[in-house]
Parts: C-alpha cells; structure tokens; sequence
C-alpha cells in the first residue's frame, strides 16, 4: 500500500511541476515579449526595458501561480509580498546583468544585432 500512495505522491508532484512550468513559460515569454516590443519599437534602453517585462512577468506568475499551481486559500495580501520579494531579486539580478552587457560589449538591440546575434537576442527579438 506504501508503494502506491508512494507513486500517487509522484504523479501528483509530477502533475504540479508541469503546470509550474507551464506558468514559469508564460511569464517568460510576457517578459521577453515586452522587453523586445519596447526596445524595437520605443528605442527604451534595455536595461530598463527589462525591467518593465520583468514587471509584467511578476504580475502574471503570481496570478496564475496563486490560481493553478498552488490553489492557495491564503489572501493575495498573504502570499504577494513573499513572491514580490524573490521577483525583486531576481529582477536586481537582470538589470545587473543587462546593465554589464550592454556597457560591456556595446549591446545596441536598438541599432542592430552585430553583438546580439552572438548571444542569442536576435532570436528573442524577431
């Protein structure tokens, strides 16, 4: 009996780290969609370009993590700060990293991908 409340434990973690990925990817994606849309089409600078994306991928893994992945009963006023505060992080972190690479090695995505290419961004940004 152990062996099969063992394997339903499995298939259940299974389960929820499908949907968290799933999540996770939506959030990229909004979060790379909008650095691209604003870096092509409003010449924002990257490094806050990434930020607004980063933004936008907070709001929305938030939601459909609170919604889908874990089907919390706690208040958003609960669970928001706690995620917020990981988001910050690892928005600190992407800003960091954005701000040495386009200083670093002249990343223009606004004026071509010459240096992009080489990273990958043209793929992101097309």
């Amino acid at each position: 009996m152990d062996a099969i409340n063992n394997t339903v434990r499995n298939v259940h973690l299974i389960d929820k780290f499908m949907v968290f990925s799933l999540v996770e990817a939506i959030g990229t994606l909004a979060h790379y969609s909008i650095l691209c849309a604003l870096v092509e089409f409003y010449a924002v600078d990257p490094v806050t370009a990434i930020g607004w994306g980063a933004l936008a991928g907070l709001f929305i893994n938030c939601a459909l993590n609170y919604s889908l992945t874990f089907k919390s009963r706690q208040s958003h006023v609960q669970t928001f700060p706690k995620f917020a505060l990981i988001a910050a992080l690892g928005l600190c972190l992407n800003q960091g990293m954005m701000g040495v690479v386009d200083s670093a090695i002249l990343l223009s995505l606004r004026s071509g991908y010459d240096y992009g290419s080489r990273l990958g961004l043209e793929f992101l940004c097309q």
